[in-house]
């Protein structure tokens, strides 16, 4: 189903003055308000307006738009109180689209609901009619007419046991605007045939009848569901049955709908992933459905790649890995990976990071750190780090380096009783000041990332004691963040993890807007019935005011769409996309 588009964007106007001037502008300003007019009513002028609508709420079905009339007074100067006596304009606020006619009609959008706030201007005043628009969409995957009578007839038993319990997507996810529909998943414990699933939100609410179980919005329906307009939570609720052809038995629902949400923002980013079955680097702009492989051996050489790592201030270089563990760190532009700025067998290294110029890489090795100047292409020294210094990551502002310092390590990536570590980047490429923000106690604590501005860290963990208490793919690992400029404690992010046994790996953070920042991280948790073993790219949301007080203020994750179902993939790096030079 193609996307229409609004009505007439933003702003509608009512109609047109006469004047030659601008749409409803003052003869004698041109800078005035929307609406004046100097054709007022001999020897009384407007005090006030009034504008309301026909009705407050309107609800309409899918490219069938509803209209609402619009009724105008005008207070005058000697208290009457009566229509307007020449032009107004009308002007729609925000997004929410639509058209209002000189009559003062307004059409609605073909494809999604929401509130509209119209403000009606006359000769410099104003006032605004808001009501509520509600559509309707319907999706019959099994068109059977004598089914449609009967489900008119029919009302689900409530039973838990019986229902068909969404699996995916997870329960109080937390979808950014900009990602693709997802494909909505159930299980079927009662051996229904046919199942009725009612996706809703504030001002959408969609039907569908479908025998399978599953079912993915198109793209009307997921703007309908996802545009701004449309609100932040959502509900799912699922019905099944069994239908012979002419009787429906065993028909069911569960007692309470299944939440998730929808953010505020899209995140208009890159994810970055590397999947060992491939030996490379693959990427996914979010919202496209597709990955693309990025670099690996094809255009590296015949090198394995991997281990890679951005500055969030500055995603057109990126650091990896060439050849594995104990290889080479190289360094490329974004924009031309397949020619290294810093090329292989030349600075051994594991994990990297580059500051927000990308003109400086610190890089680990066998437990120490390592600064070089890119540019240049010499080694400036070491880091005065503690313990076994490994996972090295550069703030986005410049100030700080954050790292693993770890009690022991059989390797970089084998790494045990680690913290979370800081130190201070000071002039003429100095560190000072070490800080350990995070110390081992029962946890092991490794794979630190920083936020977009610099404050918040985030963190995988696992139990120290545990029979694998490594931070290789640490099957225990669940996800965590600490702001290290206020000293708080450390906020474990439950609803993120899903708890032990996900082998939740690699958190590392992704563009943030308002409220919210998002963190994308590897796991081995079921995509639904789809993927049940292998390593995929998660996203979830973190709410960055309820931290402050929440001891979790997490989402549940989003997989990544786009990405391969067949392969594991690990170690994310979720940017601003890049766009290349001016």
């Amino acid at each position: 189903m193609a996307l229409l588009a609004l009505g007439s964007g933003c702003t509608g106007y009512g109609s047109v003055d006469d004047d030659d001037d601008d749409a409803g502008s003052d003869d004698d300003d041109d800078s005035a308000n929307p609406g004046d007019d100097d054709d007022t009513t001999p020897g009384l002028t407007p005090e006030s307006v009034s504008c309301t609508p026909s009705v407050a709420t309107a609800t309409f079905t899918y490219l069938e738009p509803v209209t609402v009339e619009l009724d105008v007074e005008v207070t005058w100067s000697d208290g009457s109180v009566g229509p307007p006596t020449d032009t107004v304009t009308y002007t729609i606020q925000g997004e929410m689209g639509g058209s209002v006619n000189s009559s003062g009609v307004y059409t609605s959008p073909l494809n999604h609901g929401g509130l509209v706030e119209i403000e009606a201007w006359y000769d410099g005043n104003f006032g605004t009619c808001t009501f509520e628009l509600f559509i309707e969409l319907e999706d019959d995957e099994v068109a059977d007419p004598t089914l449609d009578d009967v489900l008119v007839l029919s009302n689900p038993s409530v039973d838990d046991a019986c229902a068909p319990p969404v699996i995916y997507p997870l329960a109080g996810a937390m979808m950014p605007r900009d990602l693709p529909s997802p494909l909505i998943q159930w299980n079927n414990p009662s051996g229904s045939n046919l199942f009725v699933v009612t996706i809703a939100n504030e001002y959408t609410t969609i039907e569908v009848t479908t025998s399978a179980t599953s079912w993915r919005p198109d793209e009307g329906q997921w703007f309908a569901l996802s545009n701004a307009n449309s609100g932040t939570e959502l509900e799912i609720t699922i019905a099944g049955g069994y239908w012979d052809g002419a009787t429906l038995s065993n028909f069911c629902t569960a007692s309470a709908p299944h939440p998730w949400f929808m953010g505020e923002f899209g995140s208009q980013s890159t994810v970055f992933y590397w999947s060992p079955s491939t030996s490379g680097l693959w990427k996914i702009d979010v919202g496209s459905e597709v990955a693309e492989a990025w670099l690996g051996p094809d255009n590296s050489g015949g090198e394995c790649v991997g281990c890679h790592s951005a500055n969030l201030a500055n995603s057109a270089r990126l650091a990896t890995n060439f050849g594995g563990g104990n290889g080479w760190s190289v360094v490329v532009e974004v924009g031309a990976p397949e020619s290294p700025l810093v090329q292989p067998y030349q600075r051994e290294g594991n994990f990297m990071t580059l500051d927000p110029t990308g003109t400086r890489l610190v890089r680990s090795y066998q437990g120490t750190l390592y600064l070089d100047d890119v540019d240049g292409n010499v080694n400036l020294g070491t880091l005065p780090t503690v313990g076994y210094a490994t996972h090295p990551d550069w703030s986005p502002d410049g100030t700080k380096i954050v790292y693993s310092s770890c009690g022991h390590a059989d390797a970089d990536w084998v790494a045990y009783n680690c913290g979370i570590a800081t130190l201070d980047v000071l002039l003429a490429d100095t560190f000072s000041n070490h800080q350990m923000v995070v110390p081992q106690d029962t946890y092991s604590n490794y794979y630190p990332s920083w936020s977009p501005d610099s404050n918040w860290i985030g963190f995988a963990y696992a139990p120290a004691s545990s029979d694998n208490s490594d931070s290789n793919d640490n099957p225990r690992g669940q996800v965590a963040v600490v702001n290290h400029t206020t000293g708080g404690s450390v906020k474990y992010l439950g609803a993120a993890s899903g708890g032990e046994g996900l082998s939740n790996s690699w958190p590392r953070w992704g563009p943030a807007e308002g409220d919210t920042g998002w963190i994308a991280f590897s796991s081995r948790r079921p995509y639904g019935n789809i993927v049940t073993e292998n390593a995929q790219i998660w996203l979830a949301a973190v709410d960055l005011t309820a931290s402050v007080l929440e001891p979790d203020p997490s989402f549940a994750p989003i997989w990544l769409p786009g990405q391969s179902i067949d392969w594991g993939n690990h170690t994310p790096i979720w940017v601003p996309r890049y766009t290349g030079p001016e």
